[in-house]
């Protein structure tokens, strides 16, 4: 499932970013953990379970020198599997 652009997170991009980190959490309040890096606004996450709700949130990158600066964390989104 595309965990970005159908849920309003891709409203974090930044112009000229290198790319964007995207984070879940099982929980409302359940620690977020990396699942992928993509350089577009979208990203597949396969394995999510139907029924089960999920919470996102992204941030941009830039890559200078092979140093990565990042911009701040995107609103959390809510998102249930149908």
């Amino acid at each position: 499932r595309d965990v970005l652009g159908s849920r309003g997170l891709g409203d974090v991009y930044k112009e000229g970013a290198s790319g964007y980190q995207v984070y879940m959490a099982t929980s409302k309040k359940g620690k977020y953990k990396k699942i992928g890096d993509t350089k577009k606004l979208n990203l597949t996450k396969k394995s999510l379970k139907k029924g089960k709700t999920y919470y996102f949130k992204v941030r941009a990158y830039k890559t200078l020198n092979k140093k990565k600066t990042y911009g701040a964390y995107s609103v959390k989104v809510k998102a249930k599997i149908k």
